[in-house]
């Protein structure tokens, strides 16, 4: 998954998978990357847990439902793109 991920040229890419599968361990280096070469990171996730998860691991993060209200809201340039 590290390796797909970091050579998409998708500007967003989903994880899905069972509780415990690695998820969020995974996303660890790939964040770390994405930095490293000047992009931003941002993790969505459909529930309050999910996204708390997320942010316990270092990731900023936030609700895929509230931050799509948030961004149709938003008047400045986002520092990602939501279609």
């Amino acid at each position: 998954m590290v390796y797909q991920t970091l050579n998409t040229p998708d500007q967003v890419f989903g994880v899905q998978g069972g509780a415990g599968t690695g998820k969020t361990t995974a996303l660890e280096p790939i964040r770390e990357v994405a930095v490293e070469h000047g992009y931003a990171t941002l993790g969505l996730a459909a529930t309050s847990g999910a996204v708390k998860a997320l942010r316990n691991s270092g990731l900023e993060a936030d609700c895929f439902y509230g931050t799509r209200w948030r961004c149709r809201l938003y008047t400045d340039p986002l520092p990602f793109q939501l279609n």
